[in-house]
Parts: C-alpha cells; structure tokens; sequence
C-alpha cells in the first residue's frame, strides 16, 4: 500500500458531533452472546443461535485540557446520561457508524517529561446504526 493510500483514509471519533482531538487509537467492539440450542437431534453437534448484541469503544490518545469532546463525555459521566458517539471511517467510501453510549472508564497518565495521555471506554446502550456512503 502506498502512503497516499495510507493518506486518503481517515478514522475519526466524534462525541455529540466533536472529533475527539488528538486520538492515537480507537476499537470499535461488536458481541453477540448465544444461545444453546443444542438437543437430542443434533448428533452430537453443539448448535447455537444468536442472542443480545452489543457494541463497545475503548479509544486512548494525547489529553489536550480544551478539548470539547472529552469535556462532553465528563459532563454526561458526571450527569449519567448518555452520548451520542459516531465513528467515521473514510477511503473510496464512507462508513459511519452511530450510537448512544456511557462512559464506563477514564483515565489520565502524567509521566514525568512526557505528554499526558488520555484513554478510557465506552458502552453502548440500545443500537448501533451503520451507514455507508
């Protein structure tokens, strides 16, 4: 891959509509649980159906104090309400997905003669729609 392919594609994380600044990393977990349907008649071959699903984001990156993203994601921690979360995945086409979710964990990391870091994770709660562009 060249680095102008590399280039063209971007991945953004966006709370209420603000890019999250400064994100190094982000992952967008999609789980299923399932069900066991394994009976008599199945030869002896564990079968299974799909249950609840779920959706969950873990992202880290530099802490910038002014960023109005994370100052979003603190005030509904502090509020316990829920944020709209939207990820952006763009190359020939344009992926987004979008959500509703809480901010289950944060962290912040002070090194000594290093930059602050900042990651934590996020739940989602009810659907995560998908659309494609």
């Amino acid at each position: 891959m060249t680095s102008s392919a590399l280039a063209a594609k971007a991945m953004i994380l966006s709370i209420e509509g603000d890019p999250m600044a400064e994100t190094r990393n982000f992952t967008l977990h999609l789980t299923a649980d399932t069900i066991d349907t394994t009976s008599r008649d199945s030869d002896w071959k564990r079968e299974s159906l799909q249950g609840f699903q779920g959706w969950s984001i873990d992202f880290d990156g530099l802490f910038i104090s002014g960023d109005p993203a994370k100052k979003c994601l603190m005030a509904h921690w502090e509020d316990r309400t829920f944020a709209t979360v939207s990820i952006i995945l763009t190359d020939a086409n344009s992926v987004t997905y979008t959500g509703e979710a809480i901010l289950t964990d944060f962290s912040l990391d002070g090194a000594y003669e290093d930059a602050e870091t900042a990651s934590g994770s996020l739940q989602g709660t009810g659907a995560l729609s998908i659309s494609v562009s």
